[in-house]
């Protein structure tokens, strides 16, 4: 026989022959997946969007259609601006508002009203889609701060930077009540229970509870910023769950030490997480330090931080979920607006890491055997 007509032989089992290409290849693999996993459990939320707007943005909504973000107006003698609507998807503008300049603005449950507190002391009531003011209600004597609708959009609530808080009639237009503050406070944020029994009012200088009906101070709170649940039986501040009737503490879930002034804070629609928007201490001072300024949604039962939202390099100043919670907007110190998604919380991120690794492990073992 030819030599070369030999038949060629090889004792090599054919799992050790070709397994170590195909093990190693593997686990290459399963380090890169592994990579992912990790930057997916661990590492910053991504926004889905991001623009600059001119100016210091500390009120912002979506529209009910989840489509459109409403921003206050910042315009000029030629061409004043009340609202900006801008696509949530690419953050082009798509609509204007013309009109004086607002400070904050704020949607009817129903969506059919849309209410903005102007830089000139005059709360304007607009018609919704089609934009037409229907009211301009005028008591303030400095800039509207902060409006909040009551929960059937029946009532309006709103406050001057240096004056008190007042509940108005939306349909007729007239004044209801007023609820007295300190003559040196300065009011950023104003809250009505769902239930229509209180109100609330915060700034520098703290928060205060009055007797919705009878305008009676219940309590003061050391916080500028509170919302109230669902039940109308908790207030969320940017650091402590309280309860209403007493003022006890149901859940302390304060920040670090390395944050400042709380200037917003938001509920989710279905009531179950919280986030607030705050400045750092220091604020300003070094680049690569402002860069690690998160955003944390909270979870209001027990104040778990399910999801850190990382991007905005000086702090938020404003924030607002998305009507139907898959979205939340937040208005930065830097000039920045960026939408973020509510996604997989970190409780379920780490159980689905556990899940992949453990099955990927299981396979590499299967086959080395």
């Amino acid at each position: 026989m030819n030599e070369f007509s030999h038949p060629i032989t090889d004792n090599t089992p054919p799992k050790q022959r070709y397994g170590c290409w195909t093990i190693g290849g593997f686990i290459i693999l399963i380090a890169l997946n592994l990579g992912v996993l990790f930057w997916w459990v661990f590492g910053p939320d991504i926004a889905v969007s991001a623009w600059s707007v001119e100016g210091s943005i500390s009120s912002l909504t979506f529209t009910p259609d989840n489509q459109l973000l409403a921003i206050p107006g910042r315009g000029i003698s030629q061409h004043p601006l009340s609202v900006s609507f801008y696509n949530v998807q690419n953050g082009m503008k798509v609509r204007e508002l013309a009109g004086p300049d607002t400070a904050c603005i704020t949607f009817s449950s129903d969506g059919r009203l849309l209410a903005g507190g102007g830089m000139d002391g005059i709360v304007r009531i607009w018609s919704m889609p089609e934009g037409q003011l229907i009211a301009e209600l005028e008591r303030h004597t400095s800039a509207v701060s902060s409006i909040a609708f009551s929960s059937n959009g029946q009532l309006l609530l709103s406050s001057g930077m240096k004056s008190d808080v007042h509940l108005w009639d939306v349909s007729t237009r007239t004044l209801l009540r007023t609820y007295h503050t300190p003559a040196d406070s300065i009011i950023t944020h104003v809250a009505l229970s769902p239930d229509g029994r209180f109100v609330t009012a915060g700034g520098i200088g703290g928060m205060w509870l009055w007797n919705a009906q009878d305008g009676r101070l219940l309590r003061e709170v050391p916080s500028s910023v509170v919302a109230f649940s669902a039940d109308s039986q908790l207030m969320i501040t940017g650091d402590e769950l309280l309860r209403v009737d007493d003022g006890s503490v149901v859940q302390d879930y304060r920040h670090s030490k390395q944050y400042g002034q709380r200037f917003d804070i938001a509920i989710s629609p279905d009531g179950q997480l919280f986030s607030s928007a705050v400045r750092p201490i220091g604020s300003g001072v070094g680049l690569l330090w402002k860069e690690q300024v998160p955003i944390y949604l909270h979870r209001i039962s027990d104040g778990t931080r399910m999801q850190s939202l990382r991007g905005h390099r000086d702090g938020v100043i404003g924030l607002a979920f998305s009507p139907d919670g898959r979205l939340v907007a937040t208005a930065g110190n830097d000039g920045m607006v960026r939408i973020w998604p509510v996604g997989i919380f970190w409780p379920q991120r780490l159980i689905i890491f556990g899940l992949v690794v453990a099955l990927q492990l299981f396979i590499v073992r299967r086959m080395a055997s």
